[in-house]
């Protein structure tokens, strides 16, 4: 569960998978999104509180931090918009590209899954990663009314889970996360496809 995490970006991602499953759903329970948050927030330990609170103070550390991360990446990519600086390189180049006020001389990542990609691969790996997200989701929402569509309400959940806390931290510079991903990108694909599932998608039928 989010909240027993002090991953600030869990926070956000959960939210925001819960909000995008909502918004298709049952849109109307959004109203009391609000006054429910309010309540959660009222009663949440001091803690994780104070944990919340420093998401909107940009001279807290880690927050800072992930700014002056942000700043450098967008200057690499000016610099290598096309391929990139190659992977791995980006935590041996960054040190050439940091603001004199980053709390770290060297980084491991950007902490931005667009940026990382972009600055590390170039914009073809970043094109086929918003293409890969794009495609699964127009899948999940094809089958968002059919008998699959638990495997579609999660699929779209954890894809935007994933790209919103992707905005603050690499995703994928864990192994453990990158093949989860496709393993639960697999596991949606091939139910939304199985006739027991769902309707089947007609390329996987052979004619009688």
């Amino acid at each position: 569960m989010p909240c027993g995490t002090f991953t600030r970006s869990i926070w956000i991602g959960w939210i925001s998978a819960i909000f995008a499953v909502l918004l298709f759903t049952r849109p109307k329970m959004l109203a009391w999104a609000a006054p429910a948050l309010l309540i959660f927030v009222t009663f949440m330990p001091l803690s994780l509180f104070s944990r919340m609170i420093s998401i909107f103070d940009t001279r807290q550390e880690s927050n800072l931090d992930r700014i002056r991360m942000a700043e450098a990446g967008v200057e690499i990519i000016r610099d290598y918009p096309l391929l990139g600086v190659g992977p791995a390189n980006v935590k041996e180049i960054y040190p050439l590209y940091r603001r004199h006020d980053a709390p770290r001389f060297r980084i491991p990542h950007l902490h931005n899954t667009v940026l990382q990609i972009w600055a590390e691969r170039g914009i073809a790996a970043l094109a086929a990663y918003l293409l890969l997200l794009v495609l699964f989701i127009r899948q999940c929402v094809k089958a968002w009314n059919g008998p699959a569509r638990a495997f579609a309400q999660a699929g779209v959940a954890i894809t935007v889970g994933l790209a919103v806390a992707g905005l603050f931290e690499f995703n994928f510079g864990d192994t453990e996360v990158f093949y989860l991903l496709l393993d639960v990108f697999a596991l949606v694909i091939v139910n939304l496809d199985r006739g027991e599932y769902g309707t089947g998608n007609p390329a996987f039928h052979h004619s009688s």
